[in-house]
């Protein structure tokens, strides 16, 4: 009896075993979406980052709603869902709030948004993202995400966008973000160096082929943009730096002026120095 037992047990242990794993067809995910979200921010979150992600034109449009949200969680959920759904459909339905305000404008929303949009790297986004760049706030985290979702609009527009607009100069400066997203757009980097860069658009804009695909980064500016598009974007806003010797941080764009605005007390004394005071 016990010999007969072990062989069953053996048996059993051979044969293929069902995947207990069942996968959910996209209208049921569709479903679970649309009944979790009416059950508050917790049901929502959970069920879209379980299901949100499934490529279907369904479970896209249960997510799209998501968008709408007086709750600024479930608004990021759906957006950071429907960033890496790989059907066409995500993008459309990214672009049904492109006018919404507390998606659009949002410094917390905004910036993923974009980043969304650019994700995909389709050309219907180009026009929202191209849209007007006055901003009133200094280092604009949207401002910047937009920059570097133009980076991934391969078109001969997205280039003559980011050389041409000087409001991008005095905001960004052609370093950084600007300075990447021409980079992964052109093939090349002539550094930061505003007006190299215009001079080579001149020559060569009008027979200029931009290729299918992004020729790989110099080394010095793959990393930031490989960290943009390969996670998420939660690292887009960069600390302020700390000088040497214990002053205030100041912003990166050489303008002195920490994050809250104040003058870089370094820089008072060196022109009081020069002054004779």
């Amino acid at each position: 009896m016990l010999i007969t037992e072990s062989l069953l047990v053996v048996c059993a242990l051979l044969i293929p075993q069902e995947d207990a794993r069942v996968e959910i067809s996209p209208t049921a995910a569709a479903g679970k979406v649309a009944k979790a979200i009416k059950a508050g921010p917790g049901p929502a979150m959970e069920a879209i980052k379980s299901h949100g992600k499934i490529a279907d034109p369904v479970v896209t449009k249960a997510v799209g709603k998501a968008l709408r949200s007086r709750d600024v969680d479930i608004r990021m959920a759906a957006i950071k869902a429907l960033r890496f759904n790989e059907d066409a459909s995500a993008v459309s339905e990214l672009l049904k709030v492109c006018k919404t305000k507390n998606v659009v404008e949002s410094v917390v929303v905004g910036p993923e948004y974009f980043l969304a949009l650019g994700q995909h790297g389709d050309l219907k986004a180009f026009s929202v993202l191209a849209a007007s760049f006055k901003s009133a706030r200094r280092r604009d985290p949207v401002l910047r995400a937009r920059v570097l979702a133009i980076g991934r609009m391969r078109s001969r527009s997205s280039i003559d966008l980011l050389i041409r607009n000087r409001f991008l100069l005095v905001r960004l400066r052609v370093s950084g973000e600007v300075r990447m997203s021409l980079a992964a757009l052109t093939g090349r980097d002539p550094g930061k160096d505003w007006r190299a860069w215009g001079e080579w658009w001149d020559e060569v804009r009008r027979g200029f082929k931009i290729t299918p695909k992004e020729k790989a980064l110099p080394v010095s500016l793959a990393k930031g943009w490989d960290r943009v598009w390969n996670e998420s974007a939660a690292g887009i806003a960069k600390k302020p730096r700390k000088r040497a010797g214990g002053d205030p941080p100041i912003d990166d764009d050489g303008s002195g002026l920490d994050a809250d605005g104040r003058k870089n007390k370094r820089r008072i004394r060196q022109e009081a120095k020069k002054k004779g005071q």
